[in-house]
């Protein structure tokens, strides 16, 4: 890899001589699915991807902050005393779940 960034004029990167590429690579391809970027990126082993290599930069945290997907609630909470109670049809067709 030394080699490589010498002969391309690159200066050598800090924390390594792969990694700080495998980050790039990581980091380039998080809008594709993660299995896809590990076998592209020749990772056997998921976690050691997401856990060393999966880092955002400010972009990513900004877009996350600022673009937040909305959950939509139908029919209010799901469980507890608040939930609100579905009226059976009076046709019986509730029988058949329809």
């Amino acid at each position: 890899m030394e080699q490589a960034e010498d002969a391309a004029g690159l200066p050598k990167l800090v924390s390594g001589t792969c990694h700080p590429y495998r980050r790039k690579w990581r980091s380039e391809g998080s809008h594709h699915p993660i299995k896809a970027v590990a076998v592209a990126g020749a990772w056997t082993d998921f976690d050691t991807m997401l856990k060393c290599y999966d880092q955002p930069d400010d972009a990513d945290l900004l877009a996350v902050t600022s673009e937040p997907r909305k959950r939509r609630e139908t029919n209010g909470p799901r469980n507890g005393p608040s939930a609100p109670k579905k009226e059976e049809p009076e046709h019986g067709l509730h029988v058949l779940g329809l």
